[in-house]
């Protein structure tokens, strides 16, 4: 039997310096390779930052916070953020102490 694929957008935004990731729907165990194949590319682009916009995101699991947790080890401190969290998807990160990779909108400065 074929297991269906969960709801899932990922779109990516490239700059010189870097990429901005927008995803929405299930980030999950089905759906985070795909956004790991994306980083790969971006690894080949030699970019300085990753932005991941979440402000779609209708479910994260641990296989989301381990995609996240493994692009923000490779990358220098500073250059792997979270933009518009959901407040429930806020919380799962705080409770992984992933919080620390989120940027507030309200904050001066944007990477391009």
């Amino acid at each position: 039997m074929e297991v269906a694929q969960p709801p899932f957008r990922l779109d990516v935004d490239w700059t010189e310096a870097g990429a901005e990731f927008a995803l929405s729907g299930e980030f999950c165990t089905m759906t985070a390779p795909r956004f790991l194949e994306e980083i790969g590319v971006a690894r080949e682009r030699r970019v300085d930052w990753v932005v991941v916009d979440l402000g779609g995101l209708t479910f994260l699991d641990a296989a989301g916070i381990a995609a996240f947790a493994q692009v923000a080890g490779e990358l220098p401190t500073g250059h792997f953020t979270i933009r518009r969290p959901n407040p429930w998807v806020l919380e799962v990160l705080r409770l992984c102490d992933m919080d620390v990779y989120v940027r507030d909108e309200s904050q001066e400065g944007h990477f391009t």
